[in-house]
């Protein structure tokens, strides 16, 4: 059993922890990775601290032994791009194919920056604002790019962005994450769609404690299903 805590350790001692950097912001796939080993206490603690725990590996004299590779990474953003490709044309087909929903085009509301700021706040912010117009009904066909969602995790606000939320369809909203995989015999990694399937649940989450603080239904958001095709 991991040693049980009276209460959480206060953000002074966690700076004293973690040092003179600034603490690590708290993405969807690092709070994912939080569910490795949830009963280790050293974890939770650098975690909650904010610690890098690759940074600090290195300094102990043990450098990284996994990482995503670089091809991983340009055919991710290649299979992003041909996603996104067309004001989101092939999100759209599954939209139709797979929700059965009747739309054949769609506004696409760029949330990487706004008015030029890229900062997490300001692009919060608009996440909110077009999140409420959507749940009232307004551009029904409106699909946010990079919104930007938080989440309370360990005493601190992690801002989580998925690829893209869709507009509302049948009176609720789904969160899109797009991940490229291998295919071995038509099928993917078990493991990796896994692993995204977590990192949806995480937006998920996020997407409900945004609804709550903007007084709407959490039930209009339609959940991560146990099992994809």
């Amino acid at each position: 059993m991991p040693p049980q805590h009276p209460s959480a350790p206060s953000p002074g001692r966690l700076a004293v922890l973690r040092g003179p950097r600034p603490p690590q912001e708290y993405t969807a796939r690092k709070i994912t990775a939080l569910t490795a080993n949830p009963a280790c206490s050293r974890r939770a603690a650098l975690d909650a601290a904010g610690v890098d725990k690759a940074l600090l590996a290195q300094r102990l004299g043990h450098e990284p032994r996994f990482g995503q590779s670089p091809f991983a990474i340009r055919r991710e953003q290649s299979f992003e791009a041909l996603v996104k490709w067309g004001g989101y044309a092939e999100l759209i087909r599954l939209l139709r194919e797979q929700l059965d929903v009747p739309v054949e085009e769609a506004a696409v509301a760029d949330l990487t920056e706004v008015g030029g700021d890229a900062s997490l706040a300001v692009r919060a912010g608009e996440s909110r604002r077009l999140l409420n117009r959507l749940a009232a009904g307004a551009d029904e066909r409106l699909i946010l790019d990079r919104p930007v969602l938080t989440l309370e995790v360990a005493g601190q606000t992690a801002h989580v962005i998925p690829q893209a939320l869709s507009h509302r369809t049948g009176g609720q909203f789904y969160v899109v994450e797009i991940r490229s995989f291998p295919a071995i015999d038509g099928q993917a990694n078990p493991s990796a769609v896994a692993q995204t399937t977590k990192q949806a649940a995480v937006s998920v989450l996020a997407l409900r404690q945004t609804f709550t603080e903007l007084g709407l239904d959490p039930k209009a958001i339609a959940q991560v299903p146990s099992h994809l095709p």
